[in-house]
């Protein structure tokens, strides 16, 4: 049962979590999605595209250190379901 550390920081244990980063790309919109909905819930829709911003801009720098960039298929993907 090793332990790994991903580029992000996430320590990923064998059956604790996925580790896959293809599965964090598919699991990973559900929190920024659900708190760009709560800003628009209360009508503030600086602050939800300010965050929007900020999750597109956080991924790709994170996806660009996992050899997604802006020039491969799963990167352009990932930014269409967003």
């Amino acid at each position: 049962m090793g332990r790994s550390e991903s580029p992000g920081g996430l320590h990923c244990s064998e059956g604790a979590f996925p580790c896959d980063r293809l599965e964090i790309l598919d699991i990973g919109p559900e929190i920024p999605e659900q708190i760009c909905r709560l800003f628009l819930y209360y009508q503030d829709t600086s602050a939800a595209l300010g965050f929007f911003q900020q999750h597109v801009d956080r991924f790709t720098a994170l996806s660009q250190s996992w050899g997604i960039g802006n020039d491969t298929f799963e990167f352009w993907a990932w930014l269409a379901r967003q």
